[in-house]
């Protein structure tokens, strides 16, 4: 990759999407992208510059004159995943980025230690065989997308993985298939952290936020408009309110509505934001988004907000203990990623 650094952010070029992308090491994973590399600089600044308005917000609603500064929530769990790095997984050793070393990150060498080891060589041959990529930040504790396959891998291939429909709000149902890093879209060009089929037709699409503050913009570029011209206004009419299918709110909520283009309300599909409750303030944004976004209440109650720790506490407590191994991986999955 070539691109540019300063201390607010970075923009690269990834020869694997054969765009730009923009992050912010230790705050912000990647999330921004375009081909045009001053567009993608000036994205990542603005989010940048949103995430500080919300760290500082943060920080304010903790702070008092009778205790000392609260840490935010993304800083806590860094710190966290920091003494995981050293006291659980045993390695001293600071991953890095851009030559600066972090200690919520492991050295690339050890991303397979990103994986909880109670399924950890089970998960890993599923992906090398499925051939599903890893996101380029893998090895950083916080990943999302380690989040979410250290979680459902082990429930979906247990013989109750019905289980998992109920405290996602789906159902009642059976998971006939799924898929993780599904492509889905009218191109192809849109992935979903989790897919479900159901027995009855319909699907499920979950989506995994650990530590993201944003919601996946995309820059307006003409290509960019010309997808939402051609096939997410298409989509998206029948019950986003038109003001967010302007480029303008549409791609500053990227992530948020771009799922709902493979979303059939006929086919009682069902999409779920998936958050750690100490996350509550970016889901409740979210929530706020999706309940403006979304023109009808009978497809308002199809797209759902869950937390990661009710997901984790149900699957406990229909196991009680019979099955001890998932039994202890889901402890594992608590002691790792939640405070």
């Amino acid at each position: 990759m070539t691109g540019r650094i300063d201390q607010n952010g970075v923009v690269e070029w990834s020869e694997e999407d054969q765009c730009f992308i923009g992050s912010c090491p230790g705050i912000i994973g990647p999330c921004c992208h375009g081909d045009d590399e001053d567009e993608v600089y000036r994205e990542l600044h603005q989010i940048i510059s949103e995430w500080l308005e919300i760290e500082e917000q943060d920080a304010t609603a903790t702070h008092s004159a009778q205790q000392p500064f609260i840490e935010t929530y993304t800083q806590q769990i860094k710190f966290h995943l920091s003494q995981y790095r050293r006291c659980n997984l045993g390695v001293e050793e600071y991953g890095t980025f851009r030559d600066k070393a972090y200690e919520h990150i492991l050295p690339r060498s050890l991303l397979w230690l990103n994986l909880i080891e109670t399924f950890r060589r089970e998960i890993r041959e599923s992906l090398e065989e499925s051939g599903i990529g890893l996101d380029q930040y893998f090895h950083h504790l916080n990943s999302s997308q380690a989040a979410c396959l250290n979680l459902f891998w082990p429930l979906l291939n247990h013989p109750e993985r019905d289980l998992i429909l109920e405290s996602l709000g789906i159902g009642p149902d059976n998971v006939v298939n799924w898929a993780f890093e599904k492509a889905i879209g009218q191109i192809g060009q849109t992935r979903c952290d989790l897919y479900l089929e159901l027995e009855s037709g319909a699907r499920a699409y979950i989506e995994v936020n650990y530590t993201g503050h944003g919601f996946g913009r995309s820059i307006s570029d003409e290509r960019h408009r010309e997808r939402l011209k051609n096939i997410f206004a298409s989509a998206l009419c029948k019950f986003v309110v038109s003001e967010y299918l302007e480029s303008e709110k549409l791609f500053s909520y990227y992530q948020l509505l771009r799922i709902l283009s493979d979303f059939v309300p006929e086919r009682n599909d069902s999409v779920v934001f998936l958050f750690p409750r100490g996350h509550e303030r970016v889901a409740d944004k979210a929530r706020n988004v999706l309940d403006a976004a979304i023109e009808t209440s009978a497809v308002r109650s199809k797209i759902l907000i869950r937390f990661l720790d009710d997901v984790v506490s149900d699957a406990l407590a229909c196991l009680a203990g019979e099955d001890h191994l998932l039994h202890t991986h889901l402890q594992l999955y608590r002691e790792k990623y939640f405070i």
